[in-house]
Order: C-alpha cells, then structure tokens, then sequence
C-alpha cells in the first residue's frame, strides 16, 4: 500500500507551455477537491515537466489522485503519485519545519601559500 500523502507528485506535464499559466490552470483543475496550499512547478532542470501540489487535507489528494490520473491536460496524459517527502508548508503549520543551512564548501589552502602579516 502507497503511504498517502497531502502532497502530489505529478509529472508528464506539458513544458511547452508558460509556467505561470501551467499553474493556474492547475489550480483551476485541482480546486475542485480541494483547499490548495501551495503548487510548486518548473520550466528549468530536473523539475521540467513536473509539479506539486499541496492539500490542507490527505482525503483531497486522495479523490483528486484518484480522479485525474491520466487525465489528458494540455495534450499530455498526468501520472500522479504521493510525494515521498513531506512539504515544507505542511512542516511549517504543523510546526516541525527546521531549516538546514547549506554547508559551505571547505576551502584548503597550503601553509606555503599563506603569507604573514606584516
């Protein structure tokens, strides 16, 4: 059994078209099961092609998953899964968000190249 989830995983989206109209008209789609927090998506990278959205409740992930996997939107059939890890807008209302500082890059530099102050 899939671990459920508030947050989607979709991807096979359409990266022909704009990212802001891509979002709304994901929000339009996705409303209707549901209050949205947050949809997260990209034009650039990894992420092309791929989106996520967040619910205020586990049940409208679930319906919408349900109903509109394989939905044809923008001429490309949505494959939709339950994201692994959990939002950082669900871990910040629910108080759990700790923020992880990049580290920063280690920089050696040989004792004979350090000079001494005069």
């Amino acid at each position: 059994m899939e671990n459920l989830s508030q947050t989607l995983y979709i991807r096979n989206l359409n990266d022909k078209v704009n990212k802001n109209e891509s979002k709304k008209l994901l929000y339009h789609l996705f409303c209707t099961y549901g209050y949205i927090l947050e949809i997260q998506n990209s034009k650039t990278g990894k992420l092309r092609g791929q989106a996520f959205i967040v619910f205020d409740k586990v049940d409208s992930a679930v319906l919408a998953m349900k109903d509109l996997q394989g939905f044809n939107f923008l001429g490309k059939p949505m494959r939709i899964e339950y994201s692994k890890a959990q939002s950082h807008t669900i871990e910040k209302l629910q108080g759990t968000f700790q923020y992880k500082k990049k580290p920063r890059p280690q920089i050696h530099i040989p004792s004979s190249i350090i000079l001494p102050n005069p």
